[in-house]
């Protein structure tokens, strides 16, 4: 009877212990950075072509998270409208599922109003459509999901090379099987500056998931170089 009691203790540990360890456990505040170098170049007058590399870490900006290759062009219609679009590679490491490949495009249109001497405002919509796993899983059903980013931006003219700036958008999700709903807002608070043929773009960024139970709360540490040649 005794050596009975002893079995079924080490049969129920061993039952708790794979239960707590197969529960997710969400993370509510994480740190991260995100480094990425572009290069752009003109193609025809008013015409840019742009090709951009990001690395992206989360957990205390020790683990990889997202490998990305990005390529578009730019147009300028005039002083204060630009049209763009561009083709995403991500390599996403995810945090708690297996890896996976994205695969996205998006379109652009940018509208610029000067507010004074030195401040501007910039609006983006931007339309992007994203298929994950899109080569793996040919001929089944695609996991697909489509979102509106609606930024504004404030630039302040500082001096001949220094544009501080400060930014906030959100993400309106449309994915099957959901209603489309806003699910995340990210805000910026960075300064833009020329440097010979490099601009630089360095910020403080702060990402929040929006209606879930219990939201991420991601700050990183944004650095951008753009070679332009």
């Amino acid at each position: 009877m005794f050596s009975l009691k002893r079995l079924l203790l080490l049969l129920l540990t061993c039952f708790l212990q794979s239960t707590l360890s197969a529960q997710e456990v969400k993370v509510t505040r994480d740190l991260g950075t995100w480094w990425s170098a572009s290069v752009e170049t003109e193609l025809a007058p008013r015409w840019k072509f742009q090709a951009e590399h990001q690395l992206r870490t989360y957990g205390n900006g020790l683990v990889l998270d997202d490998a990305i290759v990005d390529v578009g062009v730019k147009h300028k219609v005039s002083k204060q409208v630009k049209l763009s679009g561009a083709l995403r590679f991500t390599h996403n490491a995810r945090r708690r599922l297996d890896s996976e490949n994205k695969y996205r495009y998006n379109v652009d249109a940018h509208w610029t109003q000067p507010v004074g001497d030195r401040v501007s405002l910039r609006y983006r919509l931007r339309h992007e459509q994203e298929y994950t796993n899109l080569l793996e899983v040919l001929g089944q059903t695609l996991d697909v999901e489509s979102k509106f980013r609606h930024r504004v931006k404030a630039f302040y003219e500082a001096g001949e090379t220094h544009r501080p700036y400060v930014s906030v958008e959100l993400h309106r999700l449309t994915k099957a099987f959901r209603t489309p709903s806003f699910s995340q807002m990210r805000m910026h608070l960075g300064d833009n500056w020329k440097a010979g043929n490099k601009q630089w773009d360095v910020s403080i960024g702060y990402t929040r998931e929006l209606q879930v139970p219990h939201p991420l709360n991601f700050v990183f540490v944004f650095t951008r170089c753009n070679f332009e040649l």
